[in-house]
């Protein structure tokens, strides 16, 4: 094995605080690494090819709480929902209607995370923080029972520090809606989730809250 997983996975452990998730990302990553940090205790992974998923899902131990964590297309989603927990970018209202039609399809609710759009890099997907709050506040979404809204999934980039002051305020209504809406649906659930490349250490991926 060409990392020490097990070392690697304590040590991040040890940083975190009382009540944070870690969600290790086993993308690309061969099943001895998963196997490894699940006897840790290790239990949610995330993934971002279907296929590669499917294969896991299959020669995996059946208790692991998967994640989807890449761009997710609506033509795929049929085939991660009898089985996946959580998928962390959702960016747009299509791809939430069609998350809650398979996820009932199977009698299954399934969490999601909206991604949000703050980078300057164009290759990058996600809602921008206006479409994110209309799309919140017009509240179709509430009508769908088999879904989960969990928060924000916000991607760490290379331009993300120098604009963090003036995306703050926006980030900050952004919140404040969706804690709003979720009390009003009555599904308050608090969570903080950091991904990390749990083979390497922590990098990438910045956060999803609520």
């Amino acid at each position: 094995m060409e990392y020490d997983v097990k070392g690697n996975l304590r040590e991040v452990l040890g940083h975190l605080p009382e009540g944070v998730r870690l969600v290790a990302i086993s993308k690309f990553h061969p099943n001895e690494y998963i196997e490894a940090a699940y006897e840790e205790g290790q239990r949610v992974f995330g993934e971002s090819h279907e296929q590669e998923l499917a294969r896991k899902v299959e020669s995996l131990p059946k208790d692991i709480e998967w994640h989807f964590i890449g761009h997710l297309q609506t033509n795929k989603v049929k085939y991660i929902a009898p089985y996946i927990a959580m998928i962390e970018a959702v960016d747009s209202l299509k791809l939430l209607k069609e998350i809650n039609k398979q996820a009932a399809k199977h009698d299954r609710v399934i969490k999601v995370l909206l991604e949000l759009h703050i980078a300057a890099e164009e290759t990058k997907y996600g809602l921008t923080l206006d479409a994110c709050r209309q799309l919140l506040e017009e509240g179709e979404w509430t009508q769908y029972a088999a879904l989960g809204p969990n928060g924000l999934d916000v991607i760490k980039t290379t331009t993300l520090q120098a604009n963090l002051d003036s995306l703050i305020p926006g980030l900050a209504a952004v919140c404040l809606t969706l804690l709003c809406c979720k009390l009003l649906k009555k599904k308050v659930s608090p969570i903080v989730i950091i991904l990390c490349l749990f083979a390497v250490g922590i990098g990438g991926r910045l956060l999803g809250i609520m």
